[in-house]
């Protein structure tokens, strides 16, 4: 099986956080990637549908679950 590495990593910006009794929501956005925006090939077009990522329970906080909420740009190959 072979397996495929992409070189790029994303890098995500808080913002936003919000906490209610039972739950704390986090907002992420991704930055852009300074090699594939520097690349003529590459177009940025927005952002994806936002991703809801939810974990269950928080530290020994039984109670309490925490969702991060993703948001990845999309990049378009001209």
């Amino acid at each position: 099986m072979q397996y495929y590495r992409h070189k790029y990593q994303i890098i995500f910006l808080v913002v936003g956080v919000e906490q209610a009794a039972t739950e704390i929501e986090s907002s992420l956005d991704a930055l852009p990637d300074k090699e594939l925006t520097d690349d003529i090939h590459f177009e940025s077009k927005g952002f994806m549908e936002p991703v809801h990522v939810t974990e269950f329970p928080i530290r020994n906080q039984l109670d309490m679950k925490s969702t991060g909420i993703m948001t990845k740009r999309k990049l378009v190959n001209q």
